[in-house]
């Protein structure tokens, strides 16, 4: 049996739905606060994932977990999984969870952190030795308080170095003028990047030369981001503020969340590979109940993350038979400019 806790939340929320329509895997819902919204497709129970009782009841008979709360502190869960033998899914952005003997805890599932290095592991396994790559992750989409708190937090980290990119291995100035893209009928903005999980997974798979950016609708998100270094204010208010300008930008253009990544292999052959998803929490959710299937089938134990798993080349495959709109394909070239619905698929 699968678990998940924080299933009111809107990461959580999509994991129970998603659950419900794959029926393929048993599972209950635990939150801080009781709930008796249990129906024919689970069973929902009252947890607190700081207390060691409460922990041990509702993991006794489960598999593994999905932990959705936004509770960034989730030491006795860890222990108590250890001793339950439970594997632990994590969707926030945390490296502090120590080596584990007991289970597979997979960290930083999710969108970005997660994808954004599983997406080029998987090219590299899929197509051979990478040249170049540039990755660009497009959304238009609604932040919780949280989402943008902790997205907030990352970008004034001493992590992320904006306007860079990867040229022979080493991190340089990006100086691109032009931060337009177009896509089908609409336009992005473009905020090019560079910060530790970039060099770290274009170390790990050998990519000298790679371009990786967020890409926003010129509206009130891009405006905010763009000038947030020169924003005098609180992190808690200047949240708040985030999620105001992405309620905005979603009354302009649809909820949107795509990856679109160009490869060049050290051969020459080239290829577009694209991700899309009506949003970041299913898309988030749909990656954590894909690594709980894998972490089921791996016969092993420690702290991982998503391109780590031993099933890398199935995860999309999985993905999409767990999420039936999600859209996953590999074209043949660099498309650029297009509405990716041109012939030249070969996946």
């Amino acid at each position: 049996m699968i678990g998940v806790i924080g299933s009111k939340g809107n990461i959580g929320n999509e994991c129970v739905n998603l659950l419900k329509k794959y029926e393929k895997m048993p599972f209950k819902v635990g939150n801080r606060s009781p709930d008796l919204d249990s129906d024919r497709f689970y069973m929902s129970e009252q947890v607190d994932i700081n207390n060691e009782e409460s922990c041990i009841k509702f993991l006794k008979d489960c598999r593994c977990v999905i932990n959705c709360t936004s509770v960034r502190e989730m030491g006795t869960l860890l222990s108590i999984a250890k001793k339950t033998h439970t594997n632990v899914i994590d969707v926030h952005r945390d490296d502090k969870i120590y080596y584990s003997k007991e289970n597979i805890v997979y960290t930083n599932v999710g969108v970005s952190p997660g994808l954004t290095e599983a997406i080029p592991a998987f090219c590299k396994m899929k197509f051979g030795e990478i040249e170049r790559l540039k990755l660009m992750h497009i959304v238009n989409d609604k932040f919780s308080y949280e989402g943008a708190k902790e997205y907030l937090e990352y970008t004034f980290g001493n992590e992320i170095s904006p306007m860079t990119s990867i040229k022979n291995c080493t991190v340089v100035p990006n100086k691109c003028l032009d931060t337009n893209i177009t896509m089908g009928d609409e336009s992005y903005k473009k905020l090019i990047y560079t910060d530790d999980t970039v060099k770290r997974i274009c170390s790990i798979l050998n990519i000298q030369n790679a371009e990786f950016s967020i890409c926003f609708i010129n509206g009130q998100v891009y405006q905010l981001l763009k000038s947030i270094k020169n924003i005098d204010i609180d992190i808690n208010e200047l949240s708040k503020n985030l999620v105001i300008a992405s309620m905005l930008d979603t009354e302009i253009l649809p909820v949107k969340e795509e990856f679109v990544v160009y490869v060049t292999t050290k051969t020459n052959k080239q290829y577009t590979v694209l991700l899309k998803s009506t949003s970041a929490s299913k898309l988030t959710a749909t990656a954590a109940i894909a690594m709980s299937i894998f972490s089921l089938k791996e016969n092993r134990t420690g702290v991982f993350k998503m391109y780590e798993t031993n099933m890398l080349m199935e995860m999309f495959d999985i993905m999409k038979t767990i999420d039936k709109s999600l859209f996953f394909k590999i074209y043949d070239g660099i498309l650029e400019n297009i509405d990716f619905k041109d012939s030249g698929v070969i996946e």
